[in-house]
């Protein structure tokens, strides 16, 4: 996993020049860390594709860029390294998992065009896609246009994970009001009554 931290530096006398601490993170792993930092309080914004690497099996890893508006930075820095260290490796997902997470819908898209099974669980937390979109929210991207390609595929909103949650359980903690937790609860209402 690539992950770059720059403290920033302060402002001159002259102007506000400063430059945010900012996190420097594989696509993947920038949805669950923003999720976090919002979570926290602590306002932060990211910026798509600062850079790519090498991936796996040499296709290329994209890099993205959180910044960080914060007076106590050393405080949300220990707290970003933590959450990282307990993320879940990306050999234990597939494609369709990686796509939800990033917001990625082009990933998403190819992956069921091209046969891929939308309820396909992962082994760390019994998570499917659906799981990964209501987790991350927040991070905000073509979430209700990734649901709409999930149920034309067939998905299966009432799985639950290692926990017992659906994704509606999971994106009612993370935003109660938000459309797409409403979208999942109308579509468990339906299997379940089918």
């Amino acid at each position: 996993m690539y992950f770059r931290v720059n403290r920033g530096r302060e402002p001159t006398r002259l102007g506000n020049d400063g430059i945010l601490p900012y996190f420097d993170v594989e696509r993947f792993y920038v949805g669950p860390i923003a999720v976090m930092l919002r979570r926290l309080g602590v306002r932060c914004s990211v910026t798509y594709c600062v850079g790519v690497i090498g991936g796996a099996a040499g296709s290329p890893a994209f890099i993205d860029r959180i910044s960080v508006e914060s007076h106590n930075f050393s405080v949300v820095e220990a707290c970003v390294v933590d959450f990282v260290s307990q993320l879940p490796a990306r050999s234990s997902l597939s494609m369709i998992h990686y796509a939800a997470i990033a917001g990625d819908l082009e990933q998403m898209a190819a992956y069921l065009l091209g046969g891929g099974d939308p309820n396909v669980i992962e082994k760390l937390r019994g998570f499917t896609a659906l799981h990964y979109l209501a987790e991350n929210i927040a991070a905000g991207g073509p979430r209700l246009h990734m649901l709409n390609l999930l149920v034309a595929a067939n998905v299966d909103v009432t799985i639950r994970s290692f926990d017992g949650d659906t994704a509606a359980d999971i994106g009612e903690r993370e935003d109660a009001t938000n459309e797409l937790v409403r979208m999942l609860r109308s579509l468990e209402a339906a299997q379940g009554e089918a």
